[in-house]
């Protein structure tokens, strides 16, 4: 429990400037302490770009008025 409360704190911390060292530390600590937590955390990565890049970019997102 408390591997996750320190990996869901280095990725808040990533999500902000002042803050982005302090995550970026602690997320290569526990990749390196844990390297299952470096291949979960590559697939869910790749996962999110493979799905964003299969997106049409020019689709609406509401059928248009007749």
């Amino acid at each position: 429990m408390f591997i996750l409360a320190l990996l869901l704190g280095a990725l808040l911390c990533l999500a902000f400037q002042p803050t982005r060292v302090a995550g970026l530390i602690v997320l290569i600590v526990l990749c390196l302490l844990h390297p299952v937590l470096l291949v979960v955390l590559m697939t869910i990565v790749l996962g999110i770009y493979l799905f964003h890049r299969s997106k049409p970019k020019n689709h609406p997102t509401f059928l248009p008025k007749e």
